[in-house]
């Protein structure tokens, strides 16, 4: 019989190191339970505050894995160079000691913070912040009142709960794993260009300011367009589970025709919102085809011209060209990245219109805990009416229900 052990073997510890990251975060950790704040700001600081040690090393890892990356181009560049220069027969002679630390850098110290780094963020951070927003805004919207539930679909608003939880951790996976990367990896091409030639800056300047109107100018709507998808979503949704929550009233009072027609309409507002959506992101990806195209060119050119002049090495031109190609890959993925970052924005600011919503029947300080002793229910005097109309329903009805005694309600 085959039986899993933990903690012992190969495997079992494997397993520990995954728990050893995955217990890092709690979701169900006890915390008071309070109004998230209403702006996004305010409601990203709230939830991201207890992690911040966490999130500081998660980014000094990242940090370090893209410096690491940003290596392997001046060690390209070195071996380049050595090996127009030096005889074949006296290469590791030569440079053999060199080559041991790149070999070191290469395949242990990049290996090791790369894949830290993503243990924090694949095993910790993404399952674990999510599901704390999550538990934490469940725990608040579930001591709201009547009215809160009675004003708004059930399945509109644990859309909204389950939204603001990938939405957070998405946005803050975008940030750590995409414009922090980003920003590393442009400090060290600056560095980079400036130790070889600064005329080699010319190009890269100029695309990052069309780069930067790109994101100024077509990255806001798309967020305005996700907000919108966001909230057609969170329609389809409950009006869906709605439906499937009172499937026997509209079995038995409704029309199929007119419940399609009901979901037809949420299905076609999400259809449309999901289409302006996407053409504001085809125009962002055909304006950065043309600016990447052209900063490979320009800066192509602009290498073979200074090599000619006997102003830069081969190697170097190898460097230059291979992070230029390195940046236009990036660029995409940072694109899109962005681009999921404002939509994590809007979508969050769609969930707390819903979720930071003041409850308007909180419990009282220090209330103690209810005491029933006997079963017993009395009514003194109750009276109650409708709005806006005369006269009452029922009017100063006192009346003492026994332990054990049953009442039936009619009409």
């Amino acid at each position: 019989m085959l039986r899993r052990t933990v903690g012992v073997g190969p495997l079992g510890h494997t397993h520990n190191m995954f728990q050893f990251f995955e217990n890092l975060i709690d979701p169900l950790a006890q915390h008071d339970v309070v109004r998230p704040p209403q702006t996004v700001k305010g409601f990203i600081l709230h939830f991201l505050f207890p992690f911040r040690y966490l999130l500081a090393l998660t980014l000094v890892l990242t940090g370090i894995s893209a410096v690491t990356d940003l290596l392997l181009y001046t060690f390209l560049a070195k071996i380049v160079d050595w090996m127009t220069v030096t005889p074949a027969e006296a290469f590791w002679e030569s440079h053999g000691m060199a080559l041991l630390g790149m070999f070191a850098v290469v395949a242990i110290a990049r290996p090791v913070f790369l894949i830290s780094s993503r243990a924090l963020i694949n095993l910790a951070i993404t399952p674990g912040l999510a599901n704390t927003v999550r538990w934490r805004n469940h725990r608040y919207v579930l001591r709201q009142s009547l009215h809160y539930f009675y004003g708004d679909f059930a399945g509109r608003i644990s859309q909204k709960v389950m939204q603001t939880g990938v939405a957070l951790g998405g946005m803050l996976l975008n940030l750590l794993d995409g414009l922090w990367f980003l920003l590393i990896y442009l400090v060290g091409v600056f560095v980079l260009f400036t130790q070889i030639n600064a005329q080699l800056l010319m190009p890269v300047l100029v695309w990052m300011a069309a780069y930067l109107w790109v994101v100024v100018s077509m990255v806001p709507p798309v967020r305005q367009r996700s907000a919108d998808v966001s909230e057609a979503t969170s329609g389809l949704t409950g009006r869906l589970v709605d439906s499937y929550t009172n499937i026997l009233s509209v079995k038995l009072f409704a029309h199929s025709d007119r419940e399609e027609r009901f979901a037809a309409e949420a299905v076609d507002r999400l259809t449309r919102s999901t289409q302006f959506m996407m053409r504001a992101v085809l125009k962002m990806t055909a304006t950065l085809s043309v600016l990447n195209a052209s900063l490979i060119v320009s800066m192509a050119g602009l290498s073979i011209y200074l090599w000619q002049q006997g102003r830069i090495s081969v190697g170097e031109i190898a460097m230059v060209n291979g992070l230029i190609i390195r940046l236009n890959q990036m660029s995409g993925w940072i694109l899109r990245t962005i681009t999921a970052l404002f939509e994590s924005i809007g979508t969050l600011q769609n969930g707390i219109d819903t979720i930071s919503q003041p409850n308007l029947l909180p419990d009282k300080p220090r209330a103690g805990k209810l005491d029933v002793r006997r079963g017993e229910v009395t009514f003194d005097a109750v009276s109650f009416g409708y709005h806006g109309q005369s006269g009452s329903a029922i009017d100063a009805v006192s009346l003492n229900i026994q332990p054990g005694e049953k009442v039936g309600l009619v009409g």
